[in-house]
């Protein structure tokens, strides 16, 4: 903090006598021009008082002294780009110097005595103070001095060279002062990088609705600014959401926890932990929902005790979110809720157990395939592919031969995953049993995954019909003579016949065990496959 106190004070003052000597000599400015400058910065030093107080009040001292500093550097600028002569241009340039000064002066004050209080230990304050005051004295009165060494031995260069170097080495010591602000602890502020990203993120239509938000006591408007507000998507408004929290309103708190989704930080973590913490019954979907898009591991312990609560009515919504932070430390919690009576929080706590991806929670979701309900048969499935379990291909094995409903696709993949070459044409008549075009691409892509073509089946699987065409037009071209063959064939519906061809054309075992099942789109599949054996 000295530091910064005492290379920002030099770059207040080593040049402050110079200013007007500047302007007499070298630019001919009368005393009313400087009486106008004046008046100039002194009423935008009275119109940002409210401003920088606010600011203070809601980031603390850093970011005021951060963006105070930087705009006090512009001053000294403006006396640089002024032009003997040029009256009309001197007055706009300088000016706008003096009322940026005189903004940027109000936040220095502000921040520069506050963050001295702040900084030092409450027993230690008196003496900080002291310090504090001595050095600025002290420095007050070297800095000109040695802005007054400089222009004497500068004589031999141009006169408004001579300022113009030390107006701009005064501009450069604001701006090089700030970075020692990032090395100052002071708990009182918040993080010049967070202060950056509110800033930033500002709209114009948030801020009018923000304002709206805090002056009408009508319960409908107010849910009208505050649905604006979430649509501006502006962490400028954390803290005003996070207090709409313990609103009494059940609509304000919904639209509020939204809001905290789109910019919610640590400190909108905080809120919502300590209100779910605080009336659990209260608690609602999209407060759930907004916690995982937080995406801090300290909402784990909270979640997991809500999704624990018999009495608790959102345990599934819980089980997503815990699967959203994809965090080890929710397997517990979650694994229990795999064995619960409720279906449908298994068919969520598997699911989430998937999406963490630790193979610690394996027996768990072994069980869970031969649950009696298909949906939590399903979630067990996916999440067999997604741990890659290898000791799950026996049971995955005869669930396949046995499935006859939605779960079929998702049993076939997960064999495709966990299991061996061996279990290909078990999931090729997999996929000519499934009932609809989703499952049987599903089956298709697992068969694609054990021949090592998945990702090119699914590119061709995105295509619309138009572009496919076109690409199996161009492929067909690129090989042999058969390619078009087969191609044709498949225009005229003979979809069997064209994997033959194909299967003929590379003599592949896998093709013409692909051509001996009747497969709608398989000849995409068998495509990808005759590419990859030329």
């Amino acid at each position: 903090l000295l530091v910064f106190l005492i290379v920002f004070l030099i770059g207040q003052a080593i040049a402050a006598p110079f200013f007007f000597k500047y302007g007499r000599e070298v630019l001919s400015l009368s005393f009313f021009d400087f009486q106008i400058f004046a008046a100039a910065h002194a009423l935008a030093t009275l119109l940002s008082a409210p401003l920088w107080g606010y600011l203070s009040d809601r980031y603390g001292n850093k970011p005021v002294l951060f963006i105070s500093g930087l705009l006090l550097a512009l001053g000294p600028l403006s006396w640089v780009i002024a032009q003997p002569g040029a009256t009309a241009w001197n007055y706009a340039v300088l000016i706008i110097g003096h009322v940026s000064a005189g903004f940027s002066w109000t936040g220095v004050i502000v921040g520069q005595g506050n963050i001295v209080l702040a900084v030092t230990p409450a027993s230690m304050r008196a003496q900080g103070i002291g310090l504090s005051q001595a050095v600025m004295t002290l420095v007050g009165g070297l800095a000109p001095l040695a802005g007054g060494v400089f222009m004497q031995l500068a004589q031999s260069l141009p006169l408004k060279l001579q300022y113009d170097i030390l107006f701009s080495a005064n501009s450069a010591l604001r701006i090089f002062a700030i970075l020692f602000l990032f090395g100052v602890h002071d708990p009182t502020s918040m993080r010049i990088r967070e202060f950056l990203l509110q800033v930033w993120g500002m709209r114009p239509r948030g801020v009018l609705a923000l304002r709206r938000l805090a002056q009408t006591p009508e319960p409908r408007k107010r849910e009208e600014a505050l649905r604006e507000l979430v649509r501006a998507r502006m962490r400028f408004a954390e803290r005003e959401l996070i207090s709409l929290l313990n609103d009494p309103s059940p609509s304000v708190r919904r639209l509020a926890t939204q809001g905290l989704r789109e910019v919610g930080g640590p400190s909108a973590l905080d809120a919502l932990l300590e209100f779910a913490g605080s009336h659990p019954h209260l608690v609602e979907e999209e407060a759930l929902e907004a916690i995982a898009a937080i995406g801090d591991e300290r909402a784990v312990p909270t979640l997991s005790d809500l999704l624990l609560d018999e009495g608790f009515p959102l345990r599934s919504a819980c089980a997503r979110a815990l699967g959203e932070l994809r965090s080890a430390q929710a397997l517990p919690a979650l694994q229990l809720a795999a064995k619960d009576e409720d279906a449908e929080l298994r068919y969520a706590a598997l699911h989430a157990l998937g999406e963490i991806g630790d193979r610690e929670c394996a027996p768990t979701v072994l069980g869970a395939l031969d649950d009696r309900s298909p949906s939590v048969r399903l979630a067990a499935a996916q999440a067999c592919a997604s741990l890659a379990l290898s000791e799950a291909a026996p049971r995955l094995r005869v669930a396949v031969s046995e499935a006859t409903d939605e779960t079929l696709p998702e049993i076939a993949y997960a064999l495709a995953v966990c299991g061996d070459r061996s279990d290909l044409e078990a999931i090729l008549w997999a996929a000519s049993r499934a009932r609809s075009q989703l499952g049987r691409r599903r089956c298709l892509l697992g068969a694609a995954r054990l021949l090592q073509v998945e990702e090119e089946l699914y590119r061709y699987l995105l295509l619309d019909p138009v572009a496919l065409d076109r690409e199996l037009m161009r492929r067909a071209a690129a090989g042999p003579p058969a390619m078009e063959a087969a191609l044709r064939a498949h225009h005229g519906g003979e979809e069997q016949e064209a994997i033959h061809l194909l299967a003929e054309t590379t003599a592949d075992d896998d093709l013409r065990l692909l051509a001996g099942i009747p497969i709608p789109e398989a000849y995409l599949l068998a495509v990808c496959l005759a590419a990859k054996r030329q």
